[in-house]
């Protein structure tokens, strides 16, 4: 029976086999606004430089806008405004189930390529955040995560590394 810790097993286990990097697994319960979330893990991350982290569990959005996203492309938008002055990390989040929100991504990744890229076309993601529009700040600049539906819910997952 699959559930979150085997998810995050299996993403430690891809880590390590694809690209030789260890990672830890902090927690399968996650939960609070995604766009507060992704705070609490790059202060982790900023705190444990240098390490691979993964976490699991499922946040939530108070949508005040009128965008397209869901709880994990807002979790990294967010995570974006907060990395804009770092040049080594990863941020990435994404539903199991291949859909994330109102959009067809399953949520998104970034890293010191994606600040580069936003700059260059004049995104402002403070302004795609407060309108709840993470699908569109990322389909611009190519950082979705885009499966399809898989039939299993086995709720979402966090990697964060910063060098």
């Amino acid at each position: 029976i699959g559930n979150n810790l085997n998810f995050l097993k299996k993403i430690k286990s891809l880590l390590k086999r694809k690209i030789g990097i260890e990672a830890d697994i902090l927690t399968t319960y996650l939960k609070g606004e995604a766009k507060e979330v992704a705070k609490v893990l790059i202060s982790i991350a900023k705190y444990n430089r240098n390490q691979m982290f993964i976490f699991g569990g499922e946040t939530t959005v108070s949508v005040k806008g009128r965008g397209k996203g869901g709880r994990n492309q807002e979790m990294v938008l967010s995570a974006f405004i907060e990395l804009k002055n770092e040049k080594n990390f990863i941020f990435a989040s994404v539903a199991s189930d291949g859909i994330d929100g109102n959009s067809k991504a399953a949520g998104a990744i970034i890293n010191y390529q994606s600040i580069k890229n936003a700059k260059r076309i004049g995104l402002n993601p403070e302004k795609f955040l407060k309108n709840n529009d993470s699908f569109n700040f990322f389909n611009k600049i190519n950082d979705l995560i885009i499966i399809g539906q898989t039939g299993t819910n086995l709720l979402d997952a966090v990697v964060v590394y910063i060098g």
